[in-house]
C-alpha cells in the first residue's frame, strides 16, 4: 500500500465507506472520492499521513471498521 489511491481502495475493500473515512480522518468525502478515482494523484502530505494512520489502525485490526 504505497499510493494514497491504494490506501483508500484497501480501506474500502475492508468495508469502510468514503463517509466513514471522512468521519475518522477529517478528510472531506470529496477529497477521498478524488483520491479513490485517481483524479487527485498528489494530495497534501498531511492528507496522506491521516490516511496512512487510519489505514494502519483499521487494516492491522487496532480499530474496527465503521
Amino acid at each position: 500500500m504505497n499510493s494514497p489511491q491504494e490506501i483508500v481502495r484497501a480501506l474500502m475493500d475492508a468495508g469502510e465507506t468514503q463517509l466513514s473515512i471522512e468521519r475518522a480522518t477529517g478528510i472531506s468525502q470529496a477529497t477521498i472520492s478524488r483520491i479513490a478515482s485517481g483524479v487527485s494523484q498528489d494530495p497534501r502530505s498531511s492528507t496522506v499521513a491521516k490516511l496512512r494512520e487510519y489505514a494502519d489502525r483499521v487494516l492491522l485490526g487496532r480499530e474496527s471498521a465503521a
